[in-house]
């Protein structure tokens, strides 16, 4: 009798790992398929869906995301949540987007970053810098974690954004961050330097359109002068 009880359990165990693995590999296939056999119509209808739940069912969202046997890993649900969230500015998040961005899985872990520094909460804040300080230079966890510091105008990465300026590789990159820090007369120096003067038009054209957003923003309307164009 108690043979047949422990070889019933295993049996029900391995039919629930079983059931489990399937709904996991449906739910990747779904998606792939999905993404590769949908218009981006049918993903913005998804998208605007989401955006209609409330923050509540949008946290309850990620936080089954840190279940160990949660089926949702494939999906893009987690992402949407993360970005509307961070366009609602909601600071209740922020725990969870902490314990996300430690996550195994590197599209989890970086859309939980990127959605942090879109929030304005000191917490983010002091988790950005920790990721800031230990991450590899060259990880998109790093690069993530430094635009979000710019949101902040953090005077520590300050330097680094600075220098990015003068890469051609990073120059696009550098002219978004450097936007936030416009209260600096050299960053409308630089700016105004690169939209002028930059062999490249696409980067001129950032540059010129970060001028006119500063100066909008300010309240001011003066002209930006553009050459080379």
């Amino acid at each position: 009798m108690k043979l047949v009880s422990v070889r019933t359990l295993i049996i029900v165990i391995a039919c629930l790992s079983g059931l489990y693995f399937i709904l996991l590999a449906n739910s990747f296939l779904y998606w792939v398929v999905l993404r590769m056999g949908s218009s981006p119509q049918i993903i913005e209808q998804i998208e605007a869906q989401l955006s209609k739940r409330s923050s509540s069912d949008l946290l309850g969202k990620l936080r089954a995301m840190d279940n160990p046997f949660c089926i949702d890993y494939y999906s893009p649900y987690p992402r949407m949540a993360m970005e509307q969230l961070a366009r609602r500015d909601e600071k209740r998040a922020v725990p969870i987007l902490v314990k996300l961005s430690k996550s195994k899985r590197s599209g989890i872990r970086i859309n939980a970053i990127i959605a942090l520094g879109s929030i304005k909460d000191p917490r983010a804040l002091s988790f950005l810098l920790d990721i800031y300080r230990r991450g590899k230079p060259d990880s998109p966890e790093h690069s993530y974690a430094l635009e979000g510091l710019a949101t902040f105008r953090n005077e520590e990465v300050y330097p680094e954004i600075y220098k990015m300026a003068f890469n051609k590789k990073t120059i696009v990159s550098a002219i978004n961050m450097l936007s936030h820090y416009s209260d600096k007369r050299e960053v409308i120096q630089l700016l105004q330097k690169i939209a002028d003067n930059d062999p490249d038009a696409y980067t001129r054209d950032q540059a010129y359109f970060k001028l006119e957003d500063i100066k909008r923003k300010n309240g001011e309307s003066i002209y930006v002068p553009r050459f080379n164009n």
